[in-house]
């Protein structure tokens, strides 16, 4: 399977990425998981995954479909050699 995100296209790359948050997000709140973060500034209505976390695991996300996207490039021009 293969899904093509232009990571050029910041918009549809950062809302790529944020729906892959929001899925571990959900899983957690039906999980009654809270993460404690100092960056919440105690408000009870805010996300699971906050501020510094959030960037984390943001990068984190990038960085795997990133290299992702070149292993299978890679794997492409292997294919057609």
């Amino acid at each position: 399977m293969t899904i093509k995100i232009d990571k050029n296209d910041i918009g549809t790359f950062n809302e790529f990425v944020g729906q892959i948050i929001d899925i571990f997000e959900d899983f957690l709140e039906t999980k009654g998981i809270d993460i404690h973060n100092d960056e919440k500034d105690q408000d009870p209505d805010a996300a699971i995954i906050y501020g510094c976390d959030y960037g984390d695991l943001y990068q984190d996300i990038e960085e795997l479909l990133v290299n992702w996207s070149e292993e299978e490039k890679a794997a492409e021009a292997e294919k057609e050699a």
